[in-house]
């Protein structure tokens, strides 16, 4: 595909997506109004490039978007999106560090009532109050599940 591009852009196509410029090859890309040259990556080089925006000591194993954020503004390839994807869903410290970091809301279980009194109580703690005259500032509640 490289080796192809720079032929169609020897044959000087005015219609042209990429530009070649002291051997390295652009695609040009509209953005909005403005268009932003891209360095084309050859399908060799994809892993190594996307390895080093996601797997080196600095780029920290982010996730896709992240990835793919870094990558979008400065390279180019075509199934670009897919191909980060494929590779971080790959990659062996991904799976092995990543797990969801947030327990699953479980659903409310009644208390049984105790049979007797001082077999459960519940404590709250609350404060600091503006001071009472006696000097307190803090309130301990304690309920007996009992005799609620």
């Amino acid at each position: 595909f490289y080796q192809e591009q720079i032929h169609k852009l020897q044959q000087a196509s005015a219609n042209s997506s990429f530009e070649l410029t002291n051997d390295i090859l652009y695609k040009i890309v509209k953005r909005g109004i403005n268009k932003q040259t891209l360095i084309y990556i050859p399908s060799v080089l994809v892993s190594q490039v996307i390895e080093v925006y996601h797997g080196s000591s600095w780029a920290g194993h982010f996730g896709f978007r992240r990835t793919y954020n870094n990558l979008k503004d400065r390279y180019w390839w075509p199934n670009m999106k897919e191909t980060i994807r494929t590779h971080l869903q790959a990659c062996l410290k991904c799976q092995k560090f990543n797990f969801a970091r947030h327990k699953a809301h479980g659903f409310l279980h009644p208390i049984e009532s105790p049979s007797g009194p001082f077999q459960m109580i519940g404590i709250d703690y609350s404060g600091p109050f503006p001071t009472t005259t006696q000097g307190n500032k803090y309130v301990l509640a304690i309920t007996d599940y009992f005799t609620k």
